[in-house]
């Protein structure tokens, strides 16, 4: 870690210091970084990357991140992943690791909700046009399904919402920003071992970052101490996860344990043979992973973020009307991330019984 701290230290305080022109005035120096990419970011700095692995390293932060590669993603974003040094101690991603997990699963805070709203969730309708009519809207769904709304929020991903017929008077920009704000490629693939031979004296304890085809792994299970098997999730993001869709979760898994075993002897034999894959990009609900901005993409649509601020000038809310927009894909804070999902869902009920409260 001493090394990595070295070598990192001058590019992270270039990027500490451009951060905080973006503290000091976000519409002034947004624009700037906004126009840029990573990779023209980093190529602008190369003086500041000693070694090709800290660039390497900085690249892979994007491709977790975002699900991109670093010429894919506005410069913005990696100054919002923030790699910090303080002495010898680094922090690859300083402003976005998860402080709580939820136990049994995050699944659990959905199913909660469900229970709650017995009977008024409908499944298997898939909408497939939203039309204005009179003070509401009509909703068709695949099933043949039609509802009329006084009010409707819709909380779908980008890449399906620009698949619906939206016959409703939407903003230019609104508009745009559905059709061309993507989701990444990320992947995570889950693979077992007995006993965890990652903690030996040459693996690592929490995490490991690498070009091994794959950007990162990490100790699936280091919070249950007591246990003696274990498993790992090996992340990947970009192009590693577009290249390896079709590629089988047992395929991918055995060439990863093999990659593996060069740095960490033993890992071959540890393998448990068992492995399981996400597949967010062929999901046909989902087409991919997180929100991520292109070059030019954030300061275009900063008006159609949700902000929260106790002045309120600075607020802003999504909605044309009576049709509210929700997800993490609208959260000026939180994009990326189930806060954001969280936030902006409260935000929208809030839009929604604000228009009750002054219609009625």
């Amino acid at each position: 870690m001493e090394e990595i701290a070295k070598k990192l230290r001058p590019l992270a305080a270039q990027i500490s210091i451009d951060a905080n022109l973006l503290d000091e005035n976000f519409e002034q120096f947004a624009p700037t970084f906004d126009s840029i990419s990573v990779s023209n970011y980093l190529d602008r700095h190369a003086d500041k990357i000693p070694e090709p692995f800290i660039r390497v390293l900085i690249e892979n932060t994007i491709r977790t991140e975002y699900g991109v590669e670093p010429q894919e993603s506005s410069a913005l974003q990696l100054l919002f992943n923030l790699p910090t040094v303080k002495g010898n101690t680094v922090e690859i991603l300083g402003s976005s690791d998860e402080t709580f997990a939820v136990e049994g699963g995050s699944s659990r805070i959905t199913d909660s909700l469900a229970k709650a709203l017995t009977g008024q969730i409908y499944t298997r309708m898939r909408l497939t046009s939203i039309m204005s009519w009179r003070n509401g809207f009509y909703l068709n769904f695949s099933n043949y399904y039609s509802v009329y709304a006084d009010y409707v929020i819709i909380a779908i991903p980008l890449t399906i919402l620009r698949t619906i017929n939206i016959q409703v008077n939407l903003p230019q920009n609104l508009r745009q920003f559905i059709n061309e704000v993507d989701l990444g490629s990320n992947e995570k693939l889950y693979a077992g071992f007995s006993p965890k031979v990652w903690q030996r004296e040459n693996g690592f304890v929490q995490e490991a970052w690498t070009d091994l085809g794959f950007s990162s792994a990490w100790d699936e299970t280091q919070q249950q101490t007591q246990r003696r098997d274990g498993a790992l999730t090996f992340f990947l993001g970009g192009n590693q996860a577009r290249t390896t869709s079709f590629v089988s979760s047992k395929l991918q898994g055995k060439k990863f344990v093999h990659r593996l075993e060069k740095f960490i002897p033993g890992t071959k034999d540890a393998a448990t043979g068992r492995f399981f894959k996400t597949q967010w990009t062929l999901d046909p609900l989902t087409r991919g992973a997180y929100t991520h901005f292109k070059p030019g993409q954030l300061t275009k649509f900063a008006q159609l973020f949700y902000i929260e601020s106790d002045n309120p000038q600075e607020r802003q809310n999504v909605h044309v009307g009576n049709l509210v927009f929700a997800g993490e894909h609208f959260s000026g804070d939180f994009y990326g991330y189930m806060n954001g999902a969280a936030q902006t869902g409260r935000l929208a009920a809030q839009v929604v019984a604000s228009r009750v409260r002054s219609q009625s």
